[in-house]
């Protein structure tokens, strides 16, 4: 017989490096990915504590468990003792990553602890304050007038999950909301 191509020798031999050839690459792209996916990695890359992880909801709900809302709200109060008065920023830099919701958890959340509570809707490019409590456009004071500096802008009282807090909402996205 033929001393060479030998056809199952070198088809062998071409499965074998194959699979290795597509596990190293696999080993490649999984070792050079530096996107955060658990809580650890994300407590590794900041070294900082997670103070609490909200789960997904479903769409056109803002509404969080309440459990984890006051979860959130005592490691809050624990990292902020000697701070007064407690000014918490909710941020993100994406859009739809539930920064509305988390306030609004928050919010309900200190004031079931009686705590003096006023929400600030300042997201001026797409709020949602207003409309998720149901207030009118027409008569309540906006975060706007108040940014603007016009008087006797008082916030609106408003109820949720049977607790009664303060609301500063923006109802329109400002025209030049980075003014």
């Amino acid at each position: 017989g033929p001393v060479f191509p030998r056809p199952r020798r070198m088809s062998l031999l071409g499965a074998v490096l194959a699979a290795l050839a597509v596990y190293a690459l696999q080993f490649l792209r999984f070792s050079m990915n530096t996107r955060v996916r658990t809580v650890e990695d994300l407590e590794r890359a900041t070294g900082l504590p997670v103070l609490a992880s909200f789960p997904r909801i479903g769409a056109g709900s803002r509404r969080l468990p309440l459990e984890t809302a006051s979860y959130l709200r005592t490691a809050i109060a624990i990292a902020t003792a000697n701070v007064q008065p407690k000014i918490l920023l909710v941020t993100s830099a994406n859009a739809a990553d539930g920064k509305s919701s988390v306030a609004i958890a928050l919010a309900t959340s200190f004031a079931r602890q009686r705590s003096r509570t006023l929400l600030l809707d300042l997201d001026l490019r797409r709020p949602v304050l207003g409309s998720e409590f149901g207030l009118s456009r027409y008569g309540t004071p906006r975060t706007s007038d108040a940014l603007e500096g016009q008087h006797d802008v008082f916030p609106t009282a408003v109820s949720a999950s049977s607790v009664q807090f303060d609301v500063l909402p923006s109802f329109s996205a400002a025209p030049d909301a980075s003014e």
